[in-house]
């Protein structure tokens, strides 16, 4: 299953067709880089050479997606091991149909409505895949090393919003997991510590 769902990671987009339409789908990372460079050529055109990109509203609501799955992993003692943004895709349903209704009604979810919408108004689904370095664990220390990788994936691959996601993402990550997140999220503060350490150290 994490092979076949590293594969499907690796895609940068996709689409799966229902009667509804397309059920479409690309990597949270993929979805990143082109919210990234299409606000760079905004800039470009609008002549703003040193224009400071702040992080969309809609990548900011992907991030508090991701933090929320994170904190529904680690509420079952289940550790990732890899959670880079190539391994959170998003889905979300587009029309394939002819009648040209761009809007058509999704299959019933029974899940509350996702707060991610891409631009153009369609909700987004975030979902963590790539199972193949998971482990079980039930201490704080493991948790807080997971979201150490993410929060340095983040800032590695997206560093032009890499501050706003990663807030964003831990923010709802303590909020969907309570006390215990909260005790994670201390112990995050000494993981970084050593990271730091070990940088300094070489």
């Amino acid at each position: 299953a994490g092979a076949a769902a590293g594969a499907a990671a690796g895609a940068a987009a996709g689409a799966v067709e229902s009667g509804a339409g397309e059920l479409c789908c690309a990597t949270v990372k993929s979805y990143f880089d082109e919210r990234d460079a299409g606000a760079a050529d905004a800039a470009r055109t609008a002549g703003l050479r040193d224009a400071v990109r702040g992080a969309a509203s809609d990548v900011l609501a992907v991030a508090r997606e991701m933090g929320t799955a994170v904190a529904k992993l680690h509420a079952g003692d289940l550790i990732h091991g890899d959670l880079t943004t190539s391994n959170f895709m998003l889905t979300w349903w587009s029309s394939s149909s002819s009648s040209g209704d761009l809007h058509p009604d999704p299959p019933a979810d029974p899940s509350p409505p996702p707060e991610a919408v891409r631009p153009d108004g369609r909700p987004m689904r975030v979902w963590v895949v790539d199972f193949g370095l998971a482990v079980r664990a039930e201490g704080e220390e493991e948790k807080a090393v997971d979201l150490y990788v993410m929060e340095r994936a983040v800032s590695s691959a997206h560093a032009a919003v890499a501050k706003e996601v990663v807030a964003a993402a831990l923010g709802a990550y303590e909020s969907a997991g309570g006390g215990r997140a909260r005790a994670v999220m201390k112990r995050l503060e000494a993981v970084r510590m050593r990271g730091r350490k070990r940088a300094m150290v070489g």
